[in-house]
């Protein structure tokens, strides 16, 4: 196995950083388009709320936080409702 290894980690927690991302980008791509913007400015490039509200126009920053929360919880429920998500914590609680 050690002939496996990536300088970074092992084999196995390089495919299951994979299997992550890709179950993260099927979870993803199944949300409506403007919570896959809201996550994108909130999660990836760490945008302010208040920039968020001028992007995506909503009316106020607590409208913005608000619809933050629930893009983030239906983000949650899909990935706890996907079987995959399930096989994948089990993986990579036991390796």
């Amino acid at each position: 196995l050690n002939d496996l290894e990536y300088v970074d980690g092992n084999i196995l927690d390089s495919i299951l950083t994979n299997e992550k991302r890709e179950l993260v980008l099927k979870i993803f791509e199944s949300l409506d388009d403007r919570c896959v913007e809201m996550l994108r400015c909130s999660i990836f490039l760490n945008m302010s709320m208040e920039d968020i509200m001028l992007k995506m126009g909503f009316s106020s920053v607590n409208a913005t936080k608000t619809q933050n929360y629930r893009c983030k919880k239906i983000l949650s429920e899909k990935a706890l409702k996907d079987p995959s998500f399930k096989e994948l914590k089990v993986l990579y609680y036991e390796g």
